[in-house]
C-alpha cells in the first residue's frame, strides 16, 4: 500500500568521492509495491553511514536509479512501524561490516601474531 504522506521527486542527487558522501543504504521490500524498493539516502565515510536523511522509493532503470517519491524517517516509521524502521537502519550497516570487519580482523591477527624484526 502507497504511504499517504509520499513526496513525489523526480530525480535524486547522490555525490560520492573516495567513499565519502551521500548514497542510497539499506534496502526494503514492500510486497504491494514491486518492483520498487526503499533504501535511505545516508552521508558516508568509508562506506560507513554516519548520518541518515530520508527514505526514497526507489527501482532500477535504464540509466540509473527512478525515483518515485520519498518520506522523511518519521513518516516512514508512522507506515510501516519501529521494527521496519530500525531494521532497515541496522541493513545499512551490513555491507561496511561485511567488506571491512574481515579485513581489520586480518590485520590485527597479522599484528598480534607476527614477531617484529
Amino acid at each position: 500500500m502507497m504511504p499517504d504522506k509520499l513526496h513525489y521527486v523526480s530525480e535524486l542527487r547522490l555525490s560520492t568521492f573516495n567513499g565519502i558522501g551521500t548514497m542510497l543504504v539499506g534496502r526494503m521490500k514492500d510486497p504491494d509495491m514491486a518492483p520498487w524498493v526503499w533504501q535511505q539516502c545516508a552521508f558516508c565515510i568509508a562506506l560507513f553511514p554516519v548520518y541518515f536523511g530520508r527514505f526514497y522509493l526507489v527501482k532500477p532503470g535504464k540509466r540509473g536509479l527512478e525515483v518515485a517519491g520519498r518520506l522523511s524517517g518519521a513518516e516512514f516509521e508512522a507506515h510501516y512501524g519501529p521494527r521496519v524502521y530500525w531494521g532497515a537502519r541496522l541493513r545499512s550497516y551490513l555491507l561496511p561490516v561485511a567488506v571491512f570487519g574481515p579485513i581489520c580482523a586480518l590485520i590485527a591477527a597479522l599484528l598480534i601474531f607476527l614477531p617484529p624484526k
